[in-house]
């Protein structure tokens, strides 16, 4: 019954996650922020939802991000794919740290619910 709770819960979070990615994404492009500004901000909000509701909600939040980087930042715009190789660089960079932070708040999270149950 907990397990399938969680996987509730987590199914209802996944499409908040996708909305703040697509909601970020149009304001940083309405205000034409390059690339290094969008992904700062794209990071912030994965580490965020990461530390508030854990590891596979900041996953495919961070898989949206990189998917939206793409499409509305890396020339040729409005296209997934990246001309320039920085852009990789910086894509798997992105996606690397969040998925870090994304496991080591999962793991804390765990911790901490375990030494809860054995104190």
């Amino acid at each position: 019954m907990l397990l399938t709770r969680e996987w509730r819960q987590i199914a209802l979070r996944l499409p908040a996650g996708l909305v703040a990615v697509a909601c970020l994404t149009g304001v940083a492009f309405r205000l034409h922020l390059n690339l290094s500004t969008a992904t700062s901000l794209h990071l912030l909000l994965v580490l965020l939802i990461a530390l508030r509701w854990g590891f596979w909600e900041a996953s495919l939040t961070s898989l949206f991000s990189v998917l939206c980087l793409d499409y509305f930042f890396t020339q040729p715009l409005f296209a997934l794919y990246m001309s320039d190789a920085h852009d990789w660089v910086a894509m798997g960079t992105f996606e690397t740290v969040a998925l870090l932070v994304s496991r080591l708040s999962n793991q804390t999270r765990q911790h901490a619910a375990e030494a809860e149950t054995a104190a």
